[in-house]
């Protein structure tokens, strides 16, 4: 309608609607990647403490704090955007 290119902004008829969309689209899925990576890292590392795994339970610890400061990360975008 506007002549902007994309189909989201085409379709809505407002300009960037569709780049909006996107931006909420991708902010879900890093969302629930960084959240399944903590899960997992739990997991591991229960795993590995159960079975007296070291390296396993090491492992654990490290994938879920990092998935941990990127779920805070997100939160501090998120916060600055409002």
């Amino acid at each position: 309608m506007y002549g902007h290119g994309s189909f989201g902004d085409e379709f809505t008829g407002y300009p960037g609607d569709g780049q909006r969309r996107r931006e909420t689209a991708m902010k879900l899925t890093t969302k629930l990647r960084d959240r399944a990576q903590a899960i997992t890292g739990r997991a591991k590392q229960r795993l590995g403490r159960a079975t007296g795994d070291q390296r396993l339970e090491t492992e654990g610890t490290t994938n879920r704090v990092l998935a941990n400061l990127k779920q805070s990360g997100t939160k501090v975008k998120d916060a600055f955007r409002r």
